[in-house]
């Protein structure tokens, strides 16, 4: 009962201070230079633990001297994301976002083959300085103006808390790659200056025991086809002229598909291409066989793979176990075509400079088709999924541009096919940009997610950048931006490339089709629904609350336990308005200095004049909302102890119908980007169905009929979009989560 008392009187002091005027700080480091900048990092030894003031409980359990927790890659980050900001001298620690740069130039680096995966291992082993509260009651230290202030020896206001982790960095445990290798590498190794690490050993769970893991030893080789392995790591160290010798545990394989083998139904063979070596950039290439020949070319089906962020490898297999949705690529084999698989090494480089490399390969193989049949002319066809199906525009409508004002060899393309391409680019929500960017320097897993939004390939392809929006109004509030959001300079760069730099004597100016090849049959197809948007099915509604979060935040108090103020976080979906700019992102959070000294981490974006794509037809992508890895509620949670609420718990869209069909903006329905291919006309299959007025509930072929010229409406000469909208380019996932495993939409797909 005492113990209660107590609390409740702490907490109605806290509303009590809550009441007086505090302080409002845009990010924890502002905060944490002025709080604690006018104590002597000499005393603390350049890392003081208050200087986070972290809401990740799995650091105060080891604060308490709980070390039994099993590792995972979050919990690493998060753990160096509190140790990052305790630190004054980012050249002793170095900073969240140049820990993000590390793990992404580590996997740009090495190179990943057919079977092997190299993943990085992380260790943390600090003895950081921890300022103990009771030095506060007792009058030590007082907060003065908002800084704190010694009023005893400096030095002996300290204790030590030691701070462990372990952990492999994987972040797409989904990948295909049934053999793994864990290096050892000196960046992602923390240790602190007190610190001498003696000997490192992994246990990797196979029954083969501990072995020796170093410099003289960088690799360790385990079997990913294995469920939820839990590895240990032995470290013994020296520290305060002791020897001491510590077990982490962390996760080497998870529960995911990963159990992915080779076999007679994937690719009959394999090879490297590297047209234009001074670009840096490579093609790993999967052939599957269907002209019956062995292993000549004949009629090829070129498939260009879609963007891949720096840590996301994929093997050759599970691109095959990705894409051969319904069998669509055995059925391709069966009708005796080639199918030709290129991934990109690596798989974020920008739509220019992986086109031109596409436009080399195909030219590539019509050689190898021309020299396995000299006397037989047969066509290639060329996909695209995602990125891939704009890397495959660029590089058909160059080649087209040299071959008829060059003479350089023809592309001898008779069918481009973009699979849910962002032809008028991709939304990536800006609640979850505005997520991205307010944590990037406070937050590992959103620096890290933050790389993958301002690579080239990314930039290339966004409907709206908040890097590039501008300010609309001058802040009234601290923290506070109102914005215009714009597309970054690239995107508007490689859009006026296509549409205006690749013209010649047989391109059509007159229509949608001027900036898509012209020596080609073009037919599109979208994940999503010709009929509904995520207001229909999912209820997502203009500018709907979609995520809040009212939280007590964590911090160790004497008979208290964890608790030192309140989170208080909201997600908007988007909502056109040219007058009042509308909120996206919003953050409030209050703090307690030892307990008694409040102030705020304050941060909000609102937009103007921003297109409703949240909400539009088209494929979605769970990452960007609520995905396990990069998901914006996902890291909002992760600083506040997992809490929060999903006032919206479905799906959010990535790809517009209106962007992958290349819809003319000009004929929108509407600002949400609302488009009904069958009420407009655009779906029938043949021309008894028009005369008829059968609308097509499958497919639409515009060319065979339409009331108007349908390259007004858009440059393909057939579309393909169902009655549901997918996960993009992912099918299978909605498959299993909401369409009850019916394979009828594969088979309608693959019909097409």
């Amino acid at each position: 009962m005492k113990r209660y008392s107590i609390i409740l009187v702490f907490l109605g002091s806290l509303n009590l201070i809550g009441q007086e005027d505090t302080m409002v700080f845009t990010d924890e480091i502002e905060a944490g230079n002025y709080i604690f900048g006018q104590l002597d990092p000499q005393y603390y030894d350049y890392a003081l633990l208050n200087r986070s003031m972290s809401t990740f409980p799995l650091l105060y359990e080891q604060i308490a001297g709980n070390y039994n927790h099993v590792m995972t890659t979050d919990d690493w980050l998060l753990i160096y994301s509190d140790l990052a900001l305790s630190c004054y001298d980012t050249t002793l620690i170095p900073t969240i976002t140049a820990m993000a740069q590390r793990i992404y130039d580590f996997y740009t680096f090495h190179d990943y083959h057919y079977t092997d995966l190299i993943q990085p291992f992380g260790l943390i082993l600090h003895n950081t300085s921890m300022i103990d509260t009771l030095n506060f009651s007792n009058g030590n230290i007082q907060v003065i103006d908002g800084r704190m202030t010694s009023f005893t020896e400096e030095n002996s206001l300290y204790t030590k808390k030691l701070i462990k982790s372990a952990t492999l960095m994987e972040f797409y445990p989904d990948n295909g790659y049934t053999q793994g290798k864990l290096k050892y590498d000196p960046s992602f190794i923390v240790v602190s200056e007190d610190i001498t690490l003696l000997n490192l050993e992994i246990d990797i769970n196979d029954g083969g025991g501990y072995q020796n893991f170093g410099m003289s030893n960088p690799l360790i080789t385990y079997d990913r086809s294995r469920d939820s392995v839990v590895a240990n790591a032995v470290i013994s160290y020296e520290l305060n002229d002791s020897i001491y010798q510590d077990t982490i545990s962390f996760y080497l394989t998870t529960s995911s598909n990963i159990k992915s083998s080779r076999s007679a139904d994937h690719w009959d063979y394999s090879f490297e291409f590297d047209a234009l070596p001074g670009n840096d950039l490579t093609y790993e290439v999967g052939i599957k066989y269907g002209c019956g020949n062995g292993n000549l070319i004949r009629r090829p089906i070129i498939i260009s793979c879609a963007y891949r962020p720096a840590i996301q490898p994929f093997s050759m297999d599970k691109y095959w176990e990705q894409f051969n949705v319904g069998g669509l690529f055995d059925s391709f084999v069966a009708l005796g075509y080639d199918v030709i698989f290129v991934k990109d090494k690596p798989g974020y480089r920008s739509i220019e400079d992986a086109g031109t490399e596409l436009g080399e390969f195909i030219k590539e193989i019509n050689n190898v088709k021309k020299i396995n049949y000299p006397n037989e002319d047969w066509e290639t066809v060329v996909m695209g999924y995602s990125m891939g199906g704009q890397k495959a525009r660029y590089a058909l409508l160059k080649l087209e541009k040299q071959h008829m004002e060059n003479g350089e060899p023809h592309h001898h393309t008779k069918l481009y096919i973009p699979f849910d391409s962002p032809h008028h680019s991709a939304n990536v929500p800006l609640l979850t940009q505005a997520t991205y960017k307010t944590f990037k320097l406070t937050n590992a897993l959103a620096a890290v997610a933050n790389n993958s939004l301002v690579d080239a390939a990314s930039r290339d392809q966004g409907a709206y950048s908040i890097y590039s929006s501008t300010i609309f109004a001058p802040p009234t509030v601290v923290g506070t931006l109102d914005l215009l959001p714009l597309p970054e300079p690239d995107a508007v760069n490689y859009q006026y490339e296509v549409n205006n730099n690749f013209h010649h004597q047989f391109t059509n100016l007159m229509d949608t089709r001027i900036s898509f090849p012209a020596f080609t049959r073009n037919i599109a197809v979208s994940t999503g629904s010709y009929k509904d948007d995520y207001e229909v099915v999912w209820g997502l509604s203009p500018g709907i609350e979609m995520f809040t979060q009212h939280a007590p935040g964590y911090f160790w108090v004497p008979f208290l336990g964890f608790t030192n103020g309140f989170v208080n976080r909201k997600l908007w979906s988007s909502e056109y308005s040219t007058t009042t700019p509308q909120p996206s992102f919003s953050r409030k959070d209050l703090y307690f200095v030892l307990v008694v000294f409040p102030f705020y981490i304050q941060r909000a974006y609102n937009f103007i004049e921003h297109q409703e794509y949240d909400l539009s037809q088209g494929g979605y992508k769970t990452i960007f909302y609520s995905g396990l890895t990069g998901g914006a509620t996902t890291i909002l949670k992760s600083t506040a102890y997992g809490l929060g609420n999903l006032q919206y718990d479905k799906e959010v869209c990535f790809l517009p119908l209106v962007s992958a069909l290349a819809i003319n903006p000009d004929i929108w329905g509407n600002n949400h980007l609302y488009y009904n291919l069958q009420e407009e006309g655009l779906m029938y299959q043949s021309q008894e169905d028009f005369d008829q007025d059968n609308k097509s509930d499958i497919y639409g072929y515009p060319h065979i009929a339409h009331n108007t010229n349908h390259f007004d409406i858009t440059p393909f000469e057939a579309v393909y979009a169902d009655d549901f909208n997918w996960d993009h380019i992912v099918m299978n996932e909605t498959l299993e989560d909401y369409l009850n495993g019916d394979q009828t939409y594969f088979d309608n797909l693959r019909v097409f």
